[in-house]
């Protein structure tokens, strides 16, 4: 990763390639000889104190490069990350490139904001050590392990009311489902070139008071470019609809973060001009379209997170 943010670094551009595997934050400073790597952090962090506005998810007066930065280092899922340096502009500036595991996503929130709640409230099991208030891999430091990820209390508690989510490919027109309906799955299933037909996690089947974050996954569908859309996002689903997306119902019900009500199964967003969307859960499937296996797809985050079969 960090070879490969050094190449982009060397180019001098700022402008994020759109098929990069990789989540991207950029930055550049005034300044020679220095690694600015503490810059960078600090740009990050003065973005979002003086221009991110939690509530309505935007960030004004910044250029684009800032943008990504602010997102990217705000950015709630972390693995690891490689970063690379150069000096551009006639030796009169630096520029820093950081990739990340996990790609950001401009339409969804970086972090989760939930008031009252204490740090590392909603680790997740494979980083459950608080350490600095951030969510770490247990390891025999002085983090503190914080109680594992809630099924219960402020974060909800899992909804009585599962039903299975399936996906299936359907090669003839490339569109991606994703079904809760076990009559409508099995007959999209018995299509010549339906492939993935399985059951990929569990959704809500309506409102419960047990998980009062709960929302709505409504299907959208596209006649423009011939694709179909699953969200949870209500202002994403209000402009969509004004673009000329036609509504197709909800198909069930889930939460916008990990570990809410008990969810730990993502379903992440990919996107490809000539396709449009897909969705899939993480797992072998998602990994596939990560390495290349389907071509490049530019990785958008997560939709929603929903319920394990366990």
């Amino acid at each position: 990763m960090a070879t490969y943010a050094q190449n982009l670094a060397n180019t001098c551009n700022t402008t994020a390639p759109t098929n990069s595997q990789y989540g991207l934050g950029y930055f550049k400073i005034a300044s020679v000889g220095q690694p600015a790597l503490q810059e960078y952090v600090d740009r990050a962090e003065e973005i979002h104190n003086l221009f991110y506005d939690y509530t309505k998810n935007e960030a004004t007066g910044i250029q684009r490069w800032e943008q990504s930065l602010l997102r990217q280092v705000y950015w709630f899922e972390a693995q690891e990350i490689g970063c690379g340096r150069a000096t551009c502009n006639r030796n009169r500036e630096t520029l820093i490139v950081c990739a990340y595991t996990y790609k950001h996503n401009e339409r969804s929130f970086p972090y989760i904001q939930m008031q009252g709640a204490e740090k590392c409230a909603v680790c997740r099991s494979t980083k459950s050590a608080c350490t600095n208030g951030l969510c770490c891999k247990n390891a025999t430091d002085s983090g503190t392990t914080p109680t594992p990820g809630p099924t219960s209390g402020d974060c909800g508690s899992t909804p009585g009311n599962l039903t299975q989510l399936y996906r299936t490919w359907y090669g003839t027109t490339s569109t991606n489902y994703l079904i809760s309906d076990e009559t409508e799955f099995y007959r999209i299933s018995m299509q010549p070139r339906a492939e993935h037909n399985r059951p990929i996690g569990r959704v809500a089947k309506g409102l419960d008071t047990r998980c009062p974050q709960l929302v709505a996954i409504h299907h959208l569908y596209s006649a423009a470019i011939t694709s179909d859309y699953y969200i949870v996002d209500s202002s994403l689903y209000e402009s969509l609809l004004m673009g000329g997306y036609e509504d197709r119902g909800i198909i069930g019900y889930a939460v916008k973060g990990e570990n809410v009500c008990g969810a730990t199964v993502p379903v992440y967003e990919f996107y490809r001009t000539s396709i449009a969307h897909m969705q899939l859960q993480a797992g072998p499937d998602a990994t596939d379209v990560f390495n290349g296996r389907y071509g490049a797809w530019d990785w958008r985050g997560v939709t929603f997170w929903m319920w394990s079969f366990s």
